[in-house]
């Protein structure tokens, strides 16, 4: 990306709005991906497509991508998920995980989804201090971030607005 494409995109990066988000058990499917197979990632999207909105134990129509390990040079495990009341008669395939009950920095996408990964690579790199709140280390159980896809969102087109939640300092 050229500098000047990357300038342009971070001033099209709205400032986060804080909030104090409630502890959430998730479930879905899980893969590991690296630099060269990220763009494989819409595939496990696809896979899952079919178990959304038909789990018994499934809670709300959010659906989540939740990003483990962001910092690990051997690739990342993201999960698809939705939230479950609990782990129980879930598919043997699917991985539970829980998102933790914390204060998150909320920044919106409104782009195309295939721009999601500047998204996150401009909050990522132009953290500013005027937003108040520096992110928070999690643990290696608990997601580096996540990503909520409410109903506004559509699969199908790649567009609307994702929130992608970032741990941040209380």
């Amino acid at each position: 990306m050229s500098p000047d494409t990357k300038t342009a995109l971070a001033a099209r990066l709205e400032a986060p709005r804080f909030q104090n988000g409630e502890a959430k058990l998730v479930a879905g499917l899980c893969g590991r991906y690296t630099g060269q197979t990220l763009e494989s990632l819409p595939a496990q999207w696809r896979r899952f497509q079919p178990y959304i909105g038909k789990l018994p134990a499934q809670v709300g129509r959010d659906t989540y991508g939740l990003c483990f390990g962001a910092s690990n040079p051997q690739g990342i495990d993201y999960l698809t998920a939705v939230e479950v009341k609990e782990a129980q008669g879930l598919p043997q395939k699917f991985r539970v995980a829980q998102i933790p009950a914390q204060a998150y920095a909320v920044f919106v996408h409104r782009g195309h989804i295939r721009e999601l990964r500047t998204t996150l690579d401009l909050i990522a790199q132009t953290w500013k201090p005027e937003w108040g709140r520096p992110p928070r280390k999690t643990a290696i159980e608990t997601p580096d971030f996540f990503e909520r896809y409410t109903d506004t969102f559509d699969p199908e087109s790649g567009s609307g607005a994702v929130e992608i939640c970032v741990p941040v300092e209380s």
